[in-house]
C-alpha cells in the first residue's frame, strides 16, 4: 500500500490543544480572530507540497513556527505550538522525548523545550533548526 502522506492537524484539534495548555492558567483560550489559524495550519502542507519537505519533525516545526509567529491565540501560543508539534508527530507514528505541558505532574516545559520554543518564537532559530531539534528527540512509536 503506498504512503498516503502525513496525517495533518485540523483547527478543532489545535483549538482543543490551546484549551488544554491553558487549563492551568488564568489566560483565555481561543483564537485572536481573522484567518491566522487557517494560515498557520496551511504552512506545513505548503512545505510538503511545494518545498518537498518530507521529514515529519520538520513539518511539525513549521506548525510550531507558524503558530508562534502569527500569534494565533489569545494566550499560550508557545505552549500550543509545542503541543501541536508533538501531536502531529504522534499522529504520524513518532513520539518526542520531552516534557510538554500540561501533564498531571507538570505545568511547565522541560528546560530544553522552553529554550527552543522561545528561540523559535523570537526568530533566534528558524523552522529548520527547530525541526533538527525535534528530529533529535523523535522516536518511532512501539
Amino acid at each position: 500500500m503506498p504512503n498516503a502522506g502525513p496525517v495533518w492537524l485540523d483547527a478543532e484539534i489545535v483549538l482543543e490543544l490551546n484549551r488544554q495548555v491553558l487549563r492551568f492558567s488564568d489566560e483565555t483560550p481561543g483564537v485572536r480572530g481573522g484567518t491566522c489559524l487557517k494560515a498557520a495550519l496551511m504552512r506545513p502542507k505548503a512545505q510538503y507540497l511545494y518545498s518537498g519537505i518530507r521529514s515529519y519533525p520538520h513539518l511539525a516545526a513549521h506548525y510550531a513556527e507558524a503558530i508562534t509567529g502569527k500569534h494565533v491565540f489569545r494566550g499560550g501560543n508557545k505552549r500550543t505550538s509545542l503541543a501541536a508539534a508533538a501531536v502531529f508527530l504522534r499522529l504520524n507514528g513518532l513520539d518526542i522525548e520531552a516534557t510538554l505541558p500540561p501533564t498531571e505532574t507538570s505545568e511547565t516545559f522541560d528546560d530544553e523545550a522552553f529554550k527552543h520554543i522561545v528561540a523559535l518564537s523570537t526568530g533566534e532559530i528558524n523552522a529548520v533548526a527547530f525541526g533538527n531539534w525535534l528530529a533529535s528527540l523523535a522516536r518511532k512509536q512501539s
